[in-house]
């Protein structure tokens, strides 16, 4: 009888699936959006709760093309940078007309790029939480960057971390586009990065 309650007791026994880190296979060419799909992460599925994703240093992530408010599902993004300001992947680029993101774990490591590379004149709003990961000399070899080329960027996620901000530079004959951030500062402790940047901070 004891050996028939234990039996029985462990067939109730719950059991939890482990998240997985899925990574990106592919960039994101013009009008493609791994986002909210699974074209360029590995397995061909969607991003999901319960799994982290990452970049990796080799790809870029677009946002969906058309006007909207659009919610990551995975735990966490990771944008993990080329460790260069040349041209490279760890990068998020925003594609749509203006349009709010919204990332709840956004992990910004490794000279991370998010461009506005949308509709010109747009504003790219991205809320949610961003940790800037640790750059302990603060000479930009991690960090993120922020270019604003073709449209304001609106920062209203919270922002923490140790890792340098650089609020980019417009793309020649870019008029007036902005960076403002605009989110909670009291996590963040490093250095922002805005000589001769056209931008806005509320510092």
């Amino acid at each position: 009888v004891k050996l028939s309650l234990c039996l029985l007791a462990g067939a109730f026994i719950p059991t939890f699936a482990q998240a997985d880190n899925i990574l990106m296979n592919g960039s994101d060419s013009s009008g493609q959006s791994s986002f909210n799909a699974g074209t360029h992460w590995t397995g061909g599925a969607a991003p999901t709760a319960g799994n982290t994703y990452d970049t990796t240093s080799a790809y870029t992530l677009r946002t969906p093309t058309a006007a909207g408010t659009y919610t990551f599902a995975g735990d966490s993004l990771t944008l993990t940078g080329p460790g260069t300001t040349t041209a490279g992947g760890g990068r998020f680029d925003f594609a749509a007309p203006t349009s709010t993101i919204i990332i709840a774990n956004l992990i910004a490591t490794n000279l991370a790029f998010l461009q506005q590379g949308g509709q010109a004149g747009s504003t790219f709003v991205l809320a949610g939480g961003l940790t800037i990961q640790s750059d302990p000399s603060q000479n930009m070899t991690n960090g993120c960057i922020f270019s604003n080329g073709n449209g304001r960027i609106l920062v209203t996620a919270s922002i923490s971390g140790s890792g340098a901000i650089d609020l980019g530079s417009p793309s020649a004959g870019a008029n007036g586009n902005t960076v403002t951030l605009a989110g909670n500062w009291s996590p963040f402790t490093a250095q922002i990065l805005t000589t001769s940047h056209t931008h806005t901070t509320p510092l």
